[in-house]
């Protein structure tokens, strides 16, 4: 084995999967459009959640601990307020028309 070789070796074992990290992050980025929070603040957490779990099972192979993380926070923002604006706007719709 030459040292050229053995230097890619290092450099690919270097490389981290971040793939359910950062689909957390990006889904937590776009939950401020409305109408998309509904879809995208469940998928963020569950992504989050998915790559905190395999960064926990594996942290040489897996990376992304904070994009997971941001994720999560994120999408339990936006879960909590959609389940919020559902129960307003079934039990209390005068709140939303001013009534």
């Amino acid at each position: 084995m030459t040292f050229k070789s053995m230097c890619v070796v290092k450099q690919e074992q270097v490389e981290q999967e971040k793939s359910y990290s950062l689909a957390a992050f990006i889904c937590g980025l776009f939950i401020w459009v409305p109408l998309f929070n509904v879809v995208l603040g469940p998928l963020a957490l569950l992504f989050g959640i998915i790559g905190m779990r395999r960064i926990k099972q594996d942290p040489k192979r897996y990376g992304g601990a904070g994009y997971a993380l941001t994720g999560i926070i994120l999408g339990s923002i936006a879960v909590v307020f959609t389940l919020i604006w559902a129960y307003v706007s079934l039990f209390h719709p005068e709140i939303l028309t001013g009534d």
